[in-house]
């Protein structure tokens, strides 16, 4: 196992060695390997099948509660997928955020240029209701919509831009709605705005 991770990491060569060398006697069987790795890899499946709110995701994971001497074989050949299910919150929230966007300019050209009042206004005719989940509200909610009749400063990764005018927004990572005082492109850091498109608006404004 050292040689192995010396291949990627040529200085740690040595330590890497004595490393493994102190861990063998405390190391794991075979078998109970065997059974750890099959424990990270269901709690994955499991983790992948629920729904955003499901509190199966709040608690720990069996990776992040996997002991680093005993299964350091383990540990050194799988890597945490925590991004990947962070990604795919993200990718659900560009999806149903779009839609909703979609919507709402629909029906802000379809009534002369007038925003709507709020969101179920434009179900049915322009969008569809069950896109209008926030994946990041543990009560499994809504999307937030404001109709800003006069300009408002936004913190955004562009930053700090003037938005007036409709505002689609969902919480963000944190979970937490920050009413898009602060606003980032992945969700991170304060809440998620789908529309208005923060990158246009920087553009428009002069910006990159």
């Amino acid at each position: 196992m050292g040689g192995l991770q010396a291949r990627k990491e040529p200085l740690s060569a040595f330590g890497s060695a004595r490393r493994w060398k102190e861990i063998v006697d405390v190391h794991g069987s075979l078998d109970a390997t065997r059974a750890r790795l099959t424990s990270i890899y269901d709690d994955w499946w499991r983790r992948w099948r629920v729904r955003y709110y499901d509190t199966l995701l709040d608690n720990a994971t069996v990776i992040s509660r996997t002991n680093k001497m005993r299964y350091a074989m383990v540990l050194a050949m799988v890597n945490d997928i925590d991004r990947v299910f962070a990604l795919r919150q993200r990718l659900n929230a560009e999806l149903n955020g779009t839609v909703l966007a979609f919507g709402l300019a629909a029906a802000y050209r379809d009534s002369g240029n007038k925003w709507p009042v709020g969101l179920n206004s434009t179900y049915a005719v322009f969008t569809l209701k069950r896109f209008d989940m926030d994946p990041w509200d543990p009560a499994a909610g809504r999307w937030q919509y404001e109709n800003e009749s006069s300009s408002r400063a936004i913190e955004t990764d562009f930053g700090r831009l003037q938005i007036s005018g409709g505002i689609l927004y969902a919480r963000g990572f944190d979970k937490e709605s920050g009413d898009a005082k602060k606003a980032s492109n992945d969700g991170l850091t304060g809440d998620f705005v789908a529309w208005p498109a923060l990158r246009a608006v920087s553009r428009a404004s002069g910006g990159k």
